[in-house]
């Protein structure tokens, strides 16, 4: 057939079904930076020290990065929270304004009883959302269970989106030709994790948006994310 198996008629088979939970996101404008003073936050170009400027993400268009009025920045320049250069973010790389899917769970390595907890722990009975540990769109854990490699506004602009087909190339890397590699050029991480400080949890924190880690540990992670046909 079409999945390359053929057995004889009147096999029985035992089947296994797998599936991700995934959450829809619908379309709208938001905010980048809290108008706090987390690490690296984003910002509006105009702000100079203190808290930041939320800036409004509007649409999917070209987006200016600067430190000018109406345009996109960041509280640093430099290190792991940088927002790198200036230039702009190209029409093609997701902004997350255009509607889009996402794992409603988080994936990760937990080798160690003292690590990253169970995911959805706290969405018991009678829970809030915030007690649960869900984001507005019922997104579990994404801050402070493992860090969550993302693609990075400091390094991976050239990202566009491209979907994954499953297949890997020979050195290892997806062969989708946008995408960060398994030297994690393009990729940092967001969210905190179990054992660091909680003020790196936070949602506008990029402690470590720009760093470059190509390692598995038992405190990082990930979800996939699509956009919506």
């Amino acid at each position: 057939g079409a999945s390359g198996y053929v057995w004889p008629a009147g096999t029985e088979l035992d089947l296994s079904v797998h599936a991700i939970e995934m959450v829809y996101v619908a379309e709208g404008a938001f905010h980048v930076g809290s108008g706090g003073t987390e690490s690296g936050s984003f910002t509006e170009g105009s702000w100079l020290s203190g808290a930041t400027i939320p800036f409004m993400i509007a649409g999917e268009g070209e987006i200016e990065l600067g430190s000018e009025p109406g345009k996109l920045w960041g509280t640093s320049t430099s290190g792991y929270n940088s927002i790198g250069g200036v230039g702009s973010l190209p029409a093609a790389f997701p902004k997350g304004y255009a509607p889009f899917y996402c794992m409603k769970y988080a994936i990760y390595k937990n080798s160690n009883p003292n690590g990253p907890a169970r995911v959805g722990l706290f969405a018991i009975p009678g829970a809030t959302r915030v007690e649960a540990g869900a984001s507005y769109w019922g997104i579990m854990e994404l801050s402070g269970n493992v860090w969550e490699r993302t693609v990075s506004v400091t390094n991976g602009r050239f990202f566009t989106g491209m979907h994954g087909d499953g297949t890997l190339l020979a050195n290892g890397n997806a062969d989708a030709a946008d995408w960060p590699g398994t030297n994690a050029s393009g990729a940092g991480e967001r969210g905190g994790n179990w054992y660091e400080a909680a003020s790196n949890a936070r949602a506008s924190d990029r402690y470590l948006a720009a760093i470059v880690y190509a390692k598995r540990d038992l405190n990082r992670g990930g979800r996939a994310v699509r956009s919506a046909p």
